[in-house]
């Protein structure tokens, strides 16, 4: 599943909700160590047979040699071995040999336990300071991270394990996993020493939820698709949010000021309802509920979002579905931070008539092939497409392949004349319009999700407003922008 659909899946958290989200890696270290264990070894033949001889009541030497057919010598060396292992037990002034119950044991189990020296890697979770086995997905070097668009998180102490930390039992689970084979028959005795620790990464979401009526977040994690409460309890019990620059960022409320302002006292009166706030909370519950009940590796789209958007009133909850009526009350709502990316995509697979972004940031993470030709497909379908960006006269922070990425929009605006695409220079406002169906005004940023790659936390908001008049009246005063410069 995507980081969005993750977030719509575990967003069902009571007395509060998700604010953020990002792929984040967990702290690990593959540590390799010399450990003391006793190892399930297969018997050797001549000593099996022997075991076997005295079980079925040969118990003279001489007769044992005799029927291996080898010399006596060798036969005692291999007896006196197992006398010395506590196998056989020498009788009668040393005539006949008898077994012990280890020698018993070791003829049903068909294999001795001997103490050996044993390299022994393993994984450590930095977080938990716990041996921990994640499966066979590959982890990632801190090279990688930036690449990938990880955000590395630190642990307290921010270092490997030392020998002293590491339990040696739950060394021999992880190893034995890890090797595939049960705990049972592999035991570790002791650690010897710690010969190597190399730094790596494990993926996952971080969820950052923060409380309906107060400031108090929650940070969680999912790993492999499940909530983690292990690591929530140890990362909030070492202060990882304060140890963590990246949950240190809040909103913007200068921006997020702006955005109110930007939508005029009746949309701001209908968002501030009582009724909004209880849409709000039924669609995260709904949400949540269909997602775990299904399963699913889609999330749902904006447009069956907006669709089946329910409306709390004095007459209970109603369905809006399809165009509205004339006279209807306008859908005007909270969009999470989760909902963004698929706003994006229903608007690139499903615009008719026009679509217009606006949006500080131009990232390949989010301007990449596929974004690429769903804007050629639009402006193929006649689709009058209109993309705003920049801060400045030019972006600092652009790495190659980001540019690359602009580039490759600015050239489908030489080839499609329906196609416009500008830096506008002071493009704070983040702006999606879809037609005459919707618009979205906030704090996303469209064209690379996260501004800050450093700080990719910060609580988002988004507005969705669906009224042909009101979503006429922004286009019509974020084209004139484009004009201005054209």
């Amino acid at each position: 599943m995507t980081p969005e659909e993750l977030a719509a899946r575990f967003d069902d958290r009571p007395g509060y909700r998700i604010v953020s989200y990002g792929t984040v890696g967990l702290p690990m270290f593959r540590v390799t160590a010399i450990g003391l264990t006793l190892q399930r070894k297969k018997l050797d033949p001549i000593e099996e047979f022997i075991l076997r001889s005295i079980r079925i009541g040969i118990t003279n030497a001489v007769e044992i040699a005799g029927l291996l057919g080898l010399p006596q010598n060798v036969v005692d060396v291999v007896i006196a071995s197992l006398v010395g292992a506590a196998n056989v037990v020498v009788c009668n002034g040393g005539d006949t040999l008898a077994l012990t119950d280890r020698g018993l044991w070791m003829i049903e189990e068909e294999a001795d336990i001997r103490p050996a020296e044993q390299t022994l890697p393993f994984i450590y979770d930095a977080i938990l300071r716990l041996p921990r086995w994640y499966g066979d997905a590959p982890l990632i070097a801190p090279r990688e991270l930036r690449d990938f668009e990880i955000a590395p998180l630190r642990a307290y102490p921010d270092r490997g394990p030392e020998l002293h930390e590491v339990n040696p039992r739950e060394v021999g689970e992880v190893v034995a996993l890890a090797a595939g084979r049960g705990h049972e028959g592999f035991t570790i005795l002791k650690l010897l020493s710690i010969e190597k620790r190399v730094r790596l990464f494990k993926e996952a979401v971080a969820l950052l939820y923060q409380a309906d009526d107060s400031k108090e977040r929650q940070i969680a994690f999912v790993i492999d698709g499940r909530l983690s409460e292990p690591h929530e309890r140890a990362f909030a019990n070492s202060n990882g949010a304060s140890r963590n620059d990246i949950f240190s960022v809040d909103a913007d409320d200068r921006e997020l000021t702006q955005v109110r302002d930007s939508l005029g006292p009746s949309i701001r009166q209908q968002l501030e309802s009582p009724a909004a706030h209880t849409v709000r909370a039924h669609l995260a519950t709904t949400r949540a509920r269909q997602l775990a009940q299904r399963n699913a590796t889609v999330a749902p789209t904006i447009a069956a979002s907006v669709s089946r958007t329910v409306q709390q009133g004095s007459s209970g909850e109603r369905e809006v579905s399809g165009p509205m009526p004339h006279g209807s009350s306008p859908i005007v709502r909270h969009l999470e931070v989760y909902e963004h990316p698929s706003a994006l995509h229903d608007a690139l697979e499903n615009a008719k008539s026009r679509l217009l972004l606006i949006s500080p940031w131009i990232r390949a993470q989010v301007v990449d092939k596929g974004f690429l030709s769903a804007i050629e497909r639009l402006c193929r379908n006649d689709v009058v497409v209109t993309i705003g960006y920049g801060i400045g006269s030019s972006d600092a922070d652009e790495r190659p392949r980001d540019r690359v990425a602009r580039e490759a929009l600015h050239a489908i605006a030489v080839r499609w004349q329906s196609c416009t695409v500008e830096r506008l220079g002071d493009t704070h406002a983040k702006i999606l319009i879809k037609d005459q169906e919707h618009y979205i005004v906030g704090s996303f940023n469209w064209l690379s999700f996260r501004g800050d790659r450093d700080k990719p936390f910060r609580e988002e908001i988004g507005v969705l407003v669906q009224d042909p008049a009101e979503v006429d009246a922004l286009y019509e005063r974020c084209i004139r922008r484009f004009s201005s410069i054209t």
